[in-house]
């Protein structure tokens, strides 16, 4: 995972990875060895709730995300002067825990085409 999650967040993570697939299984099996209808609802749910976490994340970065620019003078190498233009993107401090696995994947070169592609359409808050 990143740096920025301690590792009480990593744990966290782990035992509801175990818990999520652990309550996968138990439904999988009510549903094919005793065709439950509620057990197919709570299926569906189940599997939809990785795409929910998914979409939520875009909509969050607008709330934690700060994008704080600084300019400097600067003197070109032709003797004029210029203003050098930076920025630098603050995650916040709940956001790194609570989307974790996905900022894991974003740093990833599978996942950066995906998941940090989709944060960019959320426009960031100027921190002046």
């Amino acid at each position: 995972m990143s740096e920025a999650v301690p590792a009480v967040g990593v744990t966290i993570w782990a035992v509801l990875g175990v818990a999520f697939a652990a309550v996968a299984v138990w439904i999988g099996v009510r549903i094919f060895n005793q065709r439950e209808r509620w057990a197919k609802r709570v299926g569906l749910v189940l599997a939809a709730t990785p795409v929910l976490y998914f979409l939520s994340s875009g909509p969050m970065t607008m709330a934690a995300f700060r994008t704080q620019f600084t300019h400097t003078p600067t003197i070109l190498p032709d003797g004029t002067t210029g203003i050098q233009a930076s920025s630098q993107t603050d995650l916040g401090t709940w956001f790194p825990i609570a989307y974790a696995p996905l900022l894991w994947a974003s740093e990833r070169s599978w996942g950066e085409l995906v998941v940090f592609s989709y944060w960019e359409m959320f426009p960031n808050r100027r921190s002046d």
